[in-house]
């Protein structure tokens, strides 16, 4: 399993910004979405979204709700037959537990910080190059 980690403080962008990764994976026309699941805070956008790519017959797992330690391990577990898992988790949990919880799955997890933009009219395009840098390194690992 390829484990990929978007972290950061809270209110920062990782739900918008993987929200916005499961639209641009569809839109590439090759990712197909098995299912989406409400998790969370339905207000709040929080979804594990359950797609197959077609010209690599790969299985992907994209989890916007990540402000809890004990969600990676659950997920990596819950969804250990999917090539890949995609999850957001909150920078102030990051710490031992969901670290040796990413290393039990994949000794080579990938981790992306991110920061918060300063500026409320910058907000969504820093979500947006977030997204696409996410999409450019699932392209870069075969996963589409």
């Amino acid at each position: 399993m390829k484990l990929i980690i978007l972290s950061g403080k809270s209110n920062c962008g990782k739900t918008a910004s993987l929200n916005l990764l499961h639209n641009m994976l569809l839109n590439t026309n090759t990712v197909v979405e098995e299912s989406k699941i409400s998790v969370g805070n339905p207000s709040q956008q929080d979804y594990v979204y359950l797609m197959n790519c077609s010209c690599t017959n790969k299985k992907i797992v994209i989890s916007t709700w990540g402000d809890y330690p004990y969600l990676l391990n659950d997920y990596c577990s819950k969804y250990i037959d999917y090539d890949t898992v995609i999850c957001a988790c909150n920078m102030n949990f990051m710490r031992n537990k969901p670290f040796e919880d990413a290393m039990r799955f994949d000794n080579l997890t990938t981790v992306i910080l991110k920061t918060p933009e300063s500026d409320i009219n910058k907000y969504a395009t820093s979500n947006n190059a977030c997204a696409t840098y996410l999409l450019n390194l699932i392209k870069h690992f075969g996963i589409i």
